[in-house]
């Protein structure tokens, strides 16, 4: 018996009535940060400065946020 690798997607397109799921691409950074960039939101996390542009941009969009994994929520209703 011979076995044969499966190859899974990670960051598909799934879209449904209301919402559609899709791969975080470079070009939402402006949007992911419009909704990171107060400082209430980070005032307890241990780097409470991630509100900032440039720390954001280093400590939560390039790293990490562009791997393979990460998807964004949009809501098909406010796009009309």
């Amino acid at each position: 018996m011979t076995m044969t690798a499966t190859s899974i997607d990670l960051q598909p397109t799934l879209t449904g009535e209301s919402i559609m799921l899709r791969p975080l691409k470079a070009t939402d950074s402006e949007s992911l940060y419009e909704s990171a960039n107060d400082p209430m939101i980070w005032e307890q996390h241990p780097s409470p400065l991630r509100y900032q542009r440039d720390v954001f941009d280093l400590q939560i969009f390039q790293t990490g946020l562009l791997s393979k994994s990460t998807l964004v929520v949009v809501d098909l209703k406010l796009k009309k």
